[in-house]
């Protein structure tokens, strides 16, 4: 039995992008194998319930004094390490060797540790397990040097193709590009959430992280208007932070026009809920990577990010990019104090809407 821990701490859409990985463990070692996933607590439900992860361990439950102190200590030599060979390299690679920072992660007696996140904190807990490490060829902060990366391949774009190629450093490896993100969800279960039963509703994901990545909410307005004329009633997605957009979106609409769910699901229940969708429309969001994970219609809103890279692996039909040069600039904020993605007119979506749902009314 080939023990293996796999390291995504963060974020919704990561993790979810990165999901494909034990499922492919799973296939490489024919089942013999136990595959635990280590990810911040607030995301376990991505992953606890994952017919492809047999245990889930959360970084909160490792870190002590030691583990920050070490942390700020091994994170100011990192950057002054310019060689894979250097004596300081060697020097922590010995130290957390014999003394761990982290007494759990050795015990569990781990084979391969493949860290999906590359950061400081990943890699000391892949340090503490003592043990092969495996790294994306995208880490390229320095944590990359305590571990075995493959060489670019240019002809990998994807970050779920970059997530999957980092396999290919195991014995006998063959990747299947038809995998399984492993979820178990009960399309009935939606708990309090009655409101939505026995009607057919869309998702919309107001807001991003980004405010470059942000559509206008005078535009999405057009947007649940059109979407409440073809009866399609409009569920709000999001976190407590993008509650702000709902007293702006009033002043152009009435409430009765959407659902606000906005800061009022647990993840598991945001799964259940765009799982029963009948199209999720956003901009580039983890809830878009769950929505294409599930194969739900979808409508993704690009322009300062790279939708070769970030975009719906299974839909990429489904991306509208805005037409400006600059685009993929992966800036925060606009430089040249754009809205971004105002390029995109409401026409455009108007007709990828009639098209996909005519697509779904086809099969």
């Amino acid at each position: 039995m080939t023990r293996i821990l796999i390291i995504r701490l963060s974020s919704i859409g990561d993790i979810v992008m990165a999901l494909p990985v034990a499922e492919s463990l799973k296939k490489i070692y024919r089942n013999n194998c136990e595959i635990t996933w280590l990810t911040r607590e607030c995301f376990r439900d991505l992953v606890d319930t994952n017919e492809f992860i047999d245990k889930v361990l959360y970084i909160e439950n490792l870190k002590n004094y030691q583990f920050r102190v070490i942390k700020e200590i091994f994170r100011i030599y990192n950057k002054k390490v310019t060689s894979k060979n250097s004596i300081l390299i060697k020097f922590w690679k010995k130290f957390f060797k014999n003394f761990p920072v982290n007494q759990i992660m050795q015990s569990n007696n781990y084979d391969i540790v493949i860290d999906l996140q590359g950061s400081i904190e990943s890699v000391i807990l892949a340090m503490s397990a003592n043990s092969k490490i495996i790294m994306p060829y995208f880490v390229n902060n320095g944590t990359e040097r305590f571990a075995i990366q493959r060489a670019k391949n240019t002809n990998i774009v994807h970050r779920i193709d970059e997530y999957l190629d980092s396999l290919n450093l195991l014995e006998n490896t063959e990747i299947s590009k038809n995998f399984n993100y492993g979820w178990k969800i009960d399309r009935n279960n939606i708990e309090d959430l009655s409101c939505l039963k026995e009607i057919n509703y869309a998702v919309i994901a107001l807001a991003t992280q980004w405010e470059s990545k942000n559509y206008p909410i005078k535009d999405w307005v057009k947007i649940i208007k059109y979407l409440n004329q073809i009866k399609l009633k409009v569920v709000l997605v999001g976190n407590n932070d993008d509650k702000k957009y709902i007293k702006i979106l009033n002043k152009y609409i009435d409430e009765n026009c959407y659902i606000d769910l906005i800061g009022k699901t647990t993840l598991k229940e945001l799964i259940v809920v765009i799982n029963n969708s009948k199209i999720l429309l956003s901009g580039d969001t983890g809830a878009m990577h769950i929505a294409d994970s599930l194969n739900i219609p979808l409508i993704t809103l690009m322009g300062p990010t790279d939708p070769n890279v970030w975009g719906p692996y299974n839909q990429p039909q489904n991306v509208i990019s805005v037409n400006y040069e600059c685009k993929n600039c992966y800036k925060h904020k606009c430089p040249l104090n754009r809205i971004c993605l105002e390029d995109i007119s409401f026409d455009t979506i108007k007709k990828n809407i009639d098209r996909i749902l005519d697509e779904d009314i086809e099969k």
